[in-house]
């Protein structure tokens, strides 16, 4: 509601008490202003019906995507897994929104893994949107620098590694530079590396603690 009534991104934090005018990454910013026109014209029900209908597109997204490689039996299966998994994060906030994206975008890395080509350059919108949504997005990243190193690793058996490196690491680029296309730019890819970086937040805040296997 801030940013509507501003028109603007805050770069500074208006809302602590402790740490007001300290500098701020609002990287979900997109999302906020989603959820927050979702409050206007829902109210909670609309809040809720829009954080279902993002998980919910999700799993069928994902239930699509399985189909065309598996049983209807088996790919139900593991579209169960998907679901158990994300359970005790299906609330509504901003990585909800983007889990659409995350599917989507790691399907079609696979897909075209699979078909010994680079992903289509319809994709890059879809990292865009994605980095203006939620911090996740770096996932995306990475995966996309992984999935590119194996297509050159597999490449090599039929000596085709540079063709492989060019259009793979080709994509992988656009990709990052898609990712930059927010207010934040490089502050949006770093802010990543900062809050994973051995901060006090990460040791001090529970859900972003490493998990311990030591309890149930």
């Amino acid at each position: 509601r801030w940013i509507l009534e501003h028109g603007t991104i805050p770069v500074l934090d208006p809302f602590s008490h402790s740490m007001r005018g300290a500098p701020w990454t609002a990287h979900e910013w997109l999302s906020e202003v989603i959820f927050a026109a979702a409050y206007a014209a829902g109210g909670w029900t609309g809040l809720i019906a829009l954080t279902a209908l993002a998980f919910a597109g999700a799993l069928a997204m994902l239930t699509r995507f399985l189909l065309k490689e598996m049983e209807p039996v088996h790919a139900l299966m593991f579209v169960a897994f998907a679901v158990v998994l994300p359970l005790t994060h299906l609330v509504a906030r901003p990585h909800v929104l983007a889990m659409p994206l995350m599917v989507l975008w790691t399907a079609h890395l696979v897909r075209a893994s699979e078909h010994g080509r680079a992903p289509s350059l319809w994709l890059l919108p879809v990292m865009t949107l994605w980095a203006n949504l939620h911090g996740g997005f770096t996932l995306g990243l990475g995966l996309t620098l992984f999935f590119s190193a194996e297509a050159v690793l597999s490449a090599r058996r039929q000596n085709k590694a540079m063709v492989a490196a060019k259009s793979w690491f080709a994509f992988a680029g656009l990709a990052f530079l898609s990712a930059l296309a927010t207010p934040h730019g490089l502050k949006g890819i770093l802010f990543t590396l900062h809050i994973f970086g051995g901060s006090y937040a990460l040791d001090q805040i529970a859900e972003w603690r490493s998990p311990d296997f030591h309890f149930f």
